[in-house]
């Protein structure tokens, strides 16, 4: 499990080298995203549940066992499972659950010195394990196809990540910003290096997408910064498309816009019913109206075979962009798919 802690190490090329010596599946969250490239056989997204619930021993590098990772408890962690963990803050080492193993130090060292002192073979003992793994990856992916190719209006969260992820380019930095939104981007956008993705963390500071998308221009100007945001999380921090205007920085917001705030109001729906949900509800807002009012383009786009031509008719231009797509605000909770885990 590789977290923000193996890209703030930059032990990006430690991992794969461990990853492919011991023959160990590897599941990426936070800033650890990219960290193997998306197309790499041991870079692995859906089966993450499966895994960490069957595994004997789980290595966590980087990555707090916090929300996302169920406190690495049952169900989500097998009870009997040994945990080892490697972190260059020590409050983090048990925090949650007992260790196995726990290590304060770099990550990529401490991985060069583990992959060195590995058996010959070491991964070919594991080739049924890869495979159980792998053939559950496969299933989840084929029943999130279903739900990223329907033609439904209003457009489904899944079909809107799955436009959007025909269009990110190794070059591109993907800047996360939202709840479930940027959950579901999360599982269908393919990334290709470290450092691609940006998000607000496990605090959910959210709002910390247009600063994070103007930082990323400035810093590389040649690449395309896609922002991905959820309705909610544009309404904190959306008038600074305003300052990317003013000092001529070409960045493109896509706003999945399911007139709320859909990562807390799908448990309230669930735990509660309808007449219990409490302050998650938007109105379907006119973002890309503020945006062209603040000298950028705007566009509002409800036809799902509409987002792909219209994306990519904003990352070619040398403007500001806000699509501005409205979803099924129940589209995430029906597919069975809706977590707090990003």
């Amino acid at each position: 499990m590789a977290g923000s802690g193996v890209y703030w190490d930059d032990a990006a090329p430690a991992l794969a080298a461990f990853a492919e010596a011991a023959g160990a599946p590897v599941f990426m969250n936070g800033a650890g995203r990219g960290s193997l490239p998306a197309d790499h056989p041991l870079a692995f997204v859906h089966a993450r549940g499966f895994a960490l619930g069957q595994a004997d021993v789980v290595l966590v590098l980087g990555a707090p066992l916090d929300f996302r990772l169920g406190y690495g408890r049952p169900p989500t962690f097998a009870e009997d499972a040994r945990v080892c963990m490697v972190d260059c803050d020590p409050e983090e080492l048990g925090r949650n659950r007992p260790l196995a193993v726990g290590i304060n130090g770099h990550i990529g060292r401490v991985l060069g010195q583990v992959t060195a002192a590995l058996p010959a073979g070491t991964a070919a003992r594991f080739a049924a394990w890869r495979a159980r793994v792998a053939a559950r990856e496969q299933e989840a992916h084929e029943r999130l196809e279903a739900h990223c190719g329907a033609d439904d209006v209003p457009v489904s969260h899944y079909r809107w990540a799955a436009e959007i992820a025909r269009h990110v380019t190794p070059d591109t930095i993907v800047v996360g910003d939202g709840g479930d939104v940027v959950g579901c981007a999360a599982k269908i956008v393919r990334l290709q290096r470290p450092g691609q993705w940006l998000d607000p963390g496990p605090f959910g500071c959210l709002g910390v997408g247009p600063p994070f998308a103007i930082a990323a221009k400035l810093l590389h100007p040649g690449r395309r910064v896609l922002l991905i945001a959820g309705d909610g999380a544009f309404g904190l921090n959306g008038m600074e498309m305003e300052t990317a205007v003013r000092f001529g920085l070409p960045i493109t917001c896509i706003i999945g816009n399911d007139a709320g705030w859909g990562q807390i109001r799908n448990p309230q729906l669930s735990f509660f019913g309808e007449e219990r949900a409490v302050a998650t509800s938007l109105p379907t807002t006119r973002f890309d109206r503020m945006v062209e009012a603040l000298g950028g383009r705007g566009a509002f786009v409800a036809e799902p075979k509409e987002i792909g031509p219209t994306l990519e008719r904003a990352l070619a231009s040398d403007e500001v962009w806000c699509i501005n797509v409205p979803l099924d605000p129940a589209a995430y909770r029906r597919s069975g798919q809706a977590s707090m885990a990003i």
